[in-house]
């Protein structure tokens, strides 16, 4: 599995300094236990070249869930509200997804907050 493979991520760069919030979803009888990781959001960059603009590039809706246990496909997923990248995922006690902080383009960062329903 090529990581950096952009067919495979969707559009946007998961990784720092790029990077969209990650979290592992709950490990549950009814997914047989089976991991799985979602990741939204973070930033398209294809020149790392420090420049003005660098941090300034837009950032990604776009979710993306992977399961290695079952091969490691990459699948689409729905999309955040808004862009953002360099958020956090928090796992609450009820299965939902909390996402907060971040940014919206290199510095500015977001205040507003979304719960995602985890299944």
């Amino acid at each position: 599995m090529i990581l950096s493979d952009e067919k495979q991520l969707g559009s946007a760069i998961q990784t720092y300094p790029a990077s969209g919030a990650m979290v592992l979803l709950p490990l549950t009888p009814s997914t047989n236990y089976t991991a799985t990781i979602l990741m939204c959001g973070g930033q398209n960059i294809n020149n790392w070249t420090l420049s003005p603009g660098f941090m300034n590039q837009v950032v990604s809706t776009d979710c993306v869930r992977i399961t290695p246990d079952e091969g490691g496909g990459w699948s689409e997923d729905a999309g955040l509200p808004e862009g953002r990248t360099m958020g956090n995922f928090i796992l609450l006690p009820d299965g939902k997804i909390f996402l907060t902080n971040g940014a919206q383009q290199g510095a500015f960062f977001v205040f507003r907050f979304y719960f995602f329903d985890g299944g």
